[in-house]
């Protein structure tokens, strides 16, 4: 026969470190007293196969339930797995938010914010030029570029024989090798045989309204003539522009799209929207499926363990009944929320599903409901933790009469507890 007690201390089952706070109080351990006396009274008088085999099932069965019990004490009301230190926005396409600090969020309050204009970078587009003419004489050409308050100072070679598309081209090349903010690149006038620069911010913004982020002016000329006023380097098509937007009734302008929040959050401006969008405080879904990957994982370890005698046992197809009649009434709302089982029983997710219904608030209510399907499970397990010889094989040898009470016979579960001496009585 197994020795349990070595058993036990050499296998490695999913439990965690700690139980609840509630373990073992004197409530928990009355009811617990109770169920057992209850399911002794109603239970036939049995004849067991005490197999290795058959221990080896009850102890994996009691160990698997208890397990499953400690981690849905994890959820609930109060609990952390629905903690709210995430954020999110009401409408994504227009904002979106990413928090950085979730102790810092943990204290902010719901806020709400319209987005009126979004900041635009800056435009220029270059003079039209005859792509194989030589509009400038060879030498040495320098200008300076202006970049909000920052100011650059450059020179730029040309050769004899360079053309006017050769030199835009090492030109552009030069300006976006300086890394200063700036993106150059030649555009051809198929039609005229001509090309043109255009210049464009990689930033956002402006000093004021209606001015440049960036100027370009020629420093030196040759023969009268400079390199920026030849291909118009400083010829604003686009002017750039600042954000606009109104946070909790307080009008804002920034220079980009992207603000932090006390410190806490992120705030990504996607685009313009005259309904106000709320970004309001959640659970943060990576956690609520990190929790939900715990529930799952010991979840489907009962399922493994039920599936372990093989399949066609009868005491295999209870265990597995017993398990589903805790989540079978709640089947529909778990699977809107991503939560589904496979064809062997096994829990599985759909995480974007998940996330949208942890948004939604709809996840938190269904697994935070003391009468929902986590009591449920909590319920189902208790029952398999304290009966595990349930579910392995035994023969009835007589009905109890339950009209009566019973005699004193010795409670069930002590065959399963006997297991842990029967090397050493």
């Amino acid at each position: 026969m197994i020795d349990t007690y070595n058993y036990l201390s050499t296998t490695s089952y999913n439990r965690p470190a700690s139980k609840s706070e509630t373990s073992h109080n004197k409530k928990e351990l009355k009811n617990l007293y109770n169920n057992i006396v209850k399911m002794n009274r109603e239970s036939p008088l049995y004849m067991f196969d005490l197999s290795d085999d058959t221990q080896q099932f009850a102890v994996d069965i009691k160990e698997s339930a208890y397990s499953l019990m400690d981690v849905l004490d994890q959820f609930g009301k109060g609990k952390d797995a629905f903690d709210k230190t995430g954020f999110s926005s009401s409408d994504e396409n227009t904002i979106s938010v990413v928090v950085n600090d979730k102790h810092a969020a943990a204290n902010l309050d719901d806020f709400v914010i319209r987005v009126d204009s979004l900041a635009t970078g800056q435009t220029n587009e270059g003079r039209h030029v005859y792509s194989d003419s030589a509009g400038l004489t060879p030498g040495i050409y320098s200008f300076n570029v202006s970049v909000f308050d920052e100011d650059y100072s450059f020179q730029f070679p040309v050769s004899t024989g360079m053309s006017n598309y050769a030199i835009q081209d090492a030109l552009s090349d030069f300006i976006n090798s300086t890394h200063i903010g700036l993106n150059a690149s030649v555009k051809a006038d198929a039609a005229e045989n001509k090309s043109y620069m255009v210049i464009e911010s990689d930033f956002t913004g402006t000093p004021s309204e209606g001015e440049a982020s960036f100027t370009i002016q020629d420093s030196s000329m040759i023969n009268g003539r400079g390199i920026a006023e030849y291909f118009g380097l400083n010829n604003v098509s686009d002017y750039p522009s600042n954000s606009h937007f109104n946070l909790d009734g307080t009008a804002r302008t920034l220079h980009g799209n992207t603000f932090t929040y006390n410190n806490a959050i992120t705030v990504n401006l996607n685009s313009v929207n005259d309904t106000p969008v709320v970004i309001s405080k959640t659970a943060d879904p990576k956690e609520i499926i990190k929790s939900l990957n715990h529930l799952a994982e010991s979840y489907n370890s009962l399922i493994d363990t039920a599936n372990s005698q093989g399949t066609g046992e009868s005491e295999n197809s209870k265990l597995i009944s017993s398990i589903r009649q805790g989540y079978i009434r709640f089947e529909n709302d778990l699977e809107a929320c991503g939560i589904s089982f496979d064809s062997s029983g096994k829990m599985q997710f759909d995480e974007s599903l998940i996330t949208q219904a942890a948004y939604d608030g709809d996840l938190e209510n269904l697994l935070t409901d003391n009468n929902g399907i986590i009591g449920s499970l909590k319920s189902k397990a208790g029952s398999i933790s304290i009966n595990p010889m349930e579910f392995v094989k035994k023969t009835i040898v007589t009905y109890p009469n339950t009209k009566v009470t019973p005699p004193a016979n010795p409670y069930i579960t002590s065959i399963y507890s006997g297991m842990l001496f029967n090397y050493y009585c």
